[in-house]
């Protein structure tokens, strides 16, 4: 940088003052110098300082000083242009990774050699990182090649896992960058490497699930309060909001989309969101439905009105749907679910050797303002829960819904505090989330994946 020279050491002593100072250093110096002693001030400079008018060193030193202000305006404006033409060249990776990726991030594996050119973008923004003259380009750069390198490693983890190696290698980059939002991407990147070399390890759903909550609440408590964290804490509550979808506790995502607020109406996660409010709206809606059952009884949802009705939704030709039939009975056989109602609904016709379920099962389809419409739902296996008014409590695709019948069963349900949030503000709501990730069912009974409905 330019170092000035403070103006009042250019000045000439002139006036009162000035003849002042000047008589006190003459005095002090040794007859021998006093002849050298620079001639005191001249009227024609105390007329120039009373007039306002600028003697010729002034001159001097406005000109100077304007010079140098020039010069440093014309570094800092090349110096921005520079950047500028920096970003704008790194930007033409944006494009080419929004045409090979889905709004949700995931590599859209329709297109011809997706796969092939998402790692050679991810390879070309690496080595132009290394040579960028800016760190804001390089930020940009790297964050470009984490994104290809997350998009890769989400479809193939257990055949790739040095992807995930790569993306924490390009996060400790990114965390060696001074510059706001670095920290936070580099901890965002950070995370998604962990849920995918979980994705690759031999692990239950249930404890890979309980991990990667406990993963994103705590990036959400370290960056609360970082503005320039905002896109990535989006991104981890949505994740923490489905996550806590799947287990049906409504309440918790409640609470999520509360702090995410309303989103812009061209944002590509708005159809996320607008699917959690459908799921959070449905909680307190009464459910109700009859049908004769596999065992020629009637079932009438009205006759168990005073407790908890647990529905499980499956399908003969949907496997992961049919062994949560295992899970339930085994619940129920271990007391944790006495003293309530199950019944199961069975989507589409029997297969042959298909097991039934020792409890009531209806056979329903795919109706307008069925019960399948009721619930909302997507995907199987399904668990919902009905509380003693007949009015939909929790629903869910995990077996972790199990747990939510001590929330049901509770006459003043307690309000859990959200530790995830405990470092933001009060005045944001505050709502509640029940079962506690550490509280899923035995990981050996919950292994079961789900089927889009």
């Amino acid at each position: 940088m330019t170092r000035y020279v403070s103006i009042l050491d250019r000045l000439p002593r002139t006036g009162l003052a000035g003849v002042v100072l000047a008589l006190v250093a003459v005095h002090a110096m040794p007859a021998a110098a006093q002849d050298d002693a620079p001639p005191p001030p001249t009227d024609i400079d105390n007329d120039a300082d009373k007039l306002g008018v600028q003697s010729p060193a002034e001159e001097d030193l406005a000109r100077r000083t304007e010079a140098e202000e020039e010069a440093a305006a014309e570094e800092a404006a090349a110096a921005q242009a520079a950047l500028a033409s920096e970003l704008a060249s790194a930007g033409r990776f944006e494009t080419e990774l929004n045409e090979l990726l889905l709004p949700d991030g995931q590599l859209d594996t329709s297109q011809d050699d997706a796969h092939i050119k998402l790692m050679s973008l991810a390879t070309r923004c690496g080595i132009l990182s290394n040579s960028a003259m800016h760190d804001e380009v390089r930020l940009v750069l790297l964050g470009y090649q984490a994104r290809a390198l997350a998009a890769m490693s989400s479809i193939r983890p257990a055949r790739d896992p040095g992807q995930a190696e790569q993306l924490n290698d390009v996060a400790q980059q990114i965390a060696a960058i001074e510059l706001p939002g670095a920290a936070a991407a580099a901890d965002y990147w950070l995370l998604i490497a962990d849920m995918t070399q979980q994705a690759s390890a031999k692990q239950t759903p249930a404890k890979r699930q309980a991990r990667t909550e406990r993963a994103l609440r705590a990036f959400i408590r370290r960056h609360a309060q970082d503005a320039a964290a905002a896109e990535y804490l989006l991104d981890t509550r949505l994740a923490l909001a489905e996550l806590m979808d799947q287990r049906g506790a409504q309440d918790g995502v409640a609470k999520q989309l509360e702090w995410i607020g309303e989103l812009p109406k061209d944002s590509p996660r708005l159809g996320d969101t607008n699917r959690l409010h459908r799921s959070v709206e449905r909680i307190g809606t009464p459910i109700t439905f009859d049908s004769i059952s596999t065992q020629l009884m009637n079932w009438r949802s009205s006759d168990h009105i005073g407790k908890p009705v647990l529905i499980h939704v499956y399908a003969d030709s949907v496997e992961p749907s049919l062994r949560m039939i295992d899970v339930i009975s085994r619940s129920i056989v271990e007391g944790s679910l006495s003293g309530i109602a199950v019944v199961s609904l069975r989507v589409g016709d029997p297969v042959a050797g298909s097991s039934s379920p020792p409890w009531p099962t209806l056979p329903v389809q795919l109706e307008p303002d069925g019960v399948l419409d009721q619930l909302g739902v997507a995907a199987l296996p399904t668990l919902a829960w009905l509380d003693r008014e007949g009015k939909l409590a929790s629903i869910g695709t995990t077996a972790a819904v199990l747990n939510q019948l001590d929330v049901i069963q509770l006459d003043e349900p307690e309000v859990a505090t959200d530790d995830a949030d405990a470092s933001e503000p009060p005045q944001k709501p505050a709502g509640a989330d029940a079962a506690a990730p550490d509280e899923l069912p035995d990981p050996d009974e919950t292994d079961v994946e789900n089927a889009p409905f």
